[in-house]
C-alpha cells in the first residue's frame, strides 16, 4: 500500500514538471494557449 502511494507521489511531480513546461512554453507563446490550458486540465 505504501509503495503505491510512493509511486503515486513520483508520478505527481512528474506531473509537476510537466505542467511547469507546458506552462513557461505558454508563456512564450499565446498562439497555442487554449491547447495547452486543456492538456494542464487534464
Amino acid at each position: 500500500m505504501f509503495f503505491i502511494l510512493q509511486k503515486f507521489k513520483k508520478r505527481g511531480k512528474k506531473l509537476c514538471i510537466i505542467k511547469k513546461y507546458l506552462k513557461s512554453i505558454l508563456n512564450r507563446r499565446g498562439k497555442n494557449m487554449k491547447l495547452v490550458q486543456q492538456l494542464i486540465l487534464i
